[in-house]
């Protein structure tokens, strides 16, 4: 899986201090503050409907007086918002019912509580509150009341909250690297067996509320923490890449997938976008763009659209282009002399397997991934291949819509195709003389009309020191592209 980022000038560049996303990815909303040293940013909040691309700023109001937005959270159908804003240490917490358009103050519980970061469930009814040398609160009511134990969640320098999908499973990060976790919607609390060991400064969930990751950050650098027993306990898997000042963390719904976001403090660090495609397990750097300070990040619920923002920034999104072939199906290998049908979950590096005009080439790297199916971008779902007399399949043939079959030539109705959807490289992108045309884009494919998570596979074999070779293989009986190297490393893989 291949992320590709888009800078959203439409945004502006601004002060960006959170970003939240619906389930889908098309919804964001963002908000920003005015900085008090240098005076960037203009203290508002934004809406966008269109996957980042457009953005509506809503003012009027009693808007027009808040300086400072410190967080927003959204529900999974974008309807419902919360967020945290106000002047230099007055903060309130505002809530909208209608996407965003129109929001309403709650002065209750305001002004003289510091509160600085909100989560909420998946329907936005029930919300949580970390507050700077306070309790934890809380709300079922999509925010029109509060409440508080004050016996339970103490008074800490609380960072940052997170919250399963039902509301029920929260946990909290302080200032010290202690974890608090609750299993009933914030009435009780219990600190983790170990802490982070550092300053926490962010924190999030799946939908379940059992794989939690937490990014510390002590102004010097950092790490990323993990945990797989609903905040229990907490391991760190990271290695000396992962030594930097952390922003932001955000999971998607089942938490095979993760993104973070890093800034360079005095020297330390990076400015860098980073993802893991295993829980967390191992990570890799997927921006080139070192150059913008990032301090939040978003993704939506399958993890195939990201939005990124930071300070004095525009904000960037990024989708995961998924050219690779379902679990299942039959790679034609060298095995003992012999050519064979081996299925792709079974290879492994070393194996040989035969190319379209290179003979049999050993395999360097196989990745895996899962995705869950959208109809609604070809790019993003599975395609099926029917066998029948015509063709030379051995079996059905299921691709994502972004990978190629090798062709003879590209009818006119399918450049067509390639045109309106404004890919205007068919003419050029070539394996050994032979055109790539796209699975979803191709009228003998089927598009598979679900909503399923299906776990794909890739590789790439040796190259002659060419790294953007890329090589035809036969899949199930027909010539298939495989990737080069370079366009590898791009992919959002877990490696076998």
């Amino acid at each position: 899986m291949s992320i590709q980022w888009t800078q959203q000038t439409a945004s502006g560049v601004n002060n960006w201090t959170s970003i939240a996303s619906d389930s889908t990815g098309q919804f964001l909303v963002a908000v920003s503050s005015i900085n008090p040293q240098t005076g960037s940013g203009d203290g508002n909040i934004y809406l966008s409907n269109d996957y980042g691309i457009n953005w509506l700023e809503v003012t009027g109001g009693e808007f027009t007086y808040q300086t400072i937005w410190l967080s927003v959270t959204c529900s999974s159908n974008r309807q419902c918002i919360a967020a945290i804003g106000g002047l230099l240490g007055e903060y309130y917490i505002w809530t909208s019912s209608d996407s965003g358009l129109s929001w309403s103050k709650n002065t209750t519980y305001g002004g003289y509580i510091e509160w600085n970061a909100i989560t909420s469930d998946s329907s936005g009814k029930y919300l949580a509150a970390s507050t700077l040398y306070e309790y934890i609160w809380t709300s079922q009511d999509y925010g029109a009341t509060w409440s508080t134990n004050m016996n339970s969640s103490t008074q800490q320098q609380w960072r940052a909250i997170t919250s399963d999908s039902s509301g029920r499973y929260l946990a909290a990060a302080t200032a010290g690297g202690f974890i608090y976790r609750s299993s009933n919607y914030g009435l009780t609390w219990t600190i983790s067996q170990n802490g982070v060991g550092s300053t926490c400064n962010a924190i999030t969930s799946d939908s379940t509320g059992q794989y939690l990751a937490a990014t510390v950050n002590d102004g010097q650098g950092g790490n990323i923490w993990l945990s797989t027993n609903y905040g229990a306990s907490w391991v760190n898997y990271g290695d000396e890449n992962l030594d930097q000042n952390w922003t932001s963390i955000a999971s998607n719904s089942n938490g095979n997938y993760l993104v973070a976001c890093s800034e360079q403090l005095g020297g330390n660090g990076i400015n860098s976008i980073w993802y893991s495609t295993d829980r967390g397990i191992s990570w890799t750097q997927t921006n080139s763009d070192t150059t913008n300070q990032w301090k939040t990040i978003a993704i939506n619920s399958s993890g195939q659209y990201i939005a990124v923002a930071g300070q004095n920034t525009y904000i960037s999104t990024g989708y995961n282009q998924t050219a690779c072939f379902n679990k299942g199906t039959n790679i034609l290998c060298l095995v003992n002399k012999e050519e064979k049908y081996i299925p792709i979950e079974k290879l492994q590096k070393g194996d040989f397997v035969k190319t379209y005009k290179h003979g049999y080439k050993k395999i360097e790297k196989i990745g895996k991934g899962l995705m869950k199916n959208n109809v609604n971008k070809f790019t993003e779902c599975m395609y099926k291949l029917k066998k029948t007399n015509a063709n030379s399949l051995t079996e059905d043939l299921i691709v994502t819509g972004g990978h190629s079959m090798l062709v003879n030539n590209l009818k006119e109705e399918e450049i067509a195709l390639y045109e309106k959807n404004n890919i205007f490289m068919w003419n050029t992108r070539k394996i050994e003389n032979k055109y790539l045309l796209l699975a979803g884009l191709c009228d003998k494919f089927v598009q598979l009309k679900d909503n399923k998570e299906y776990t794909y596979y890739n590789f790439y074999v040796e190259n002659d020191g060419d790294d953007d070779k890329c090589y035809g293989v036969w899949a199930n009986g027909v010539l298939a592209e495989t990737p080069s190297k370079n366009a590898f490393k791009k992919y959002e893989f877990s490696l076998k």
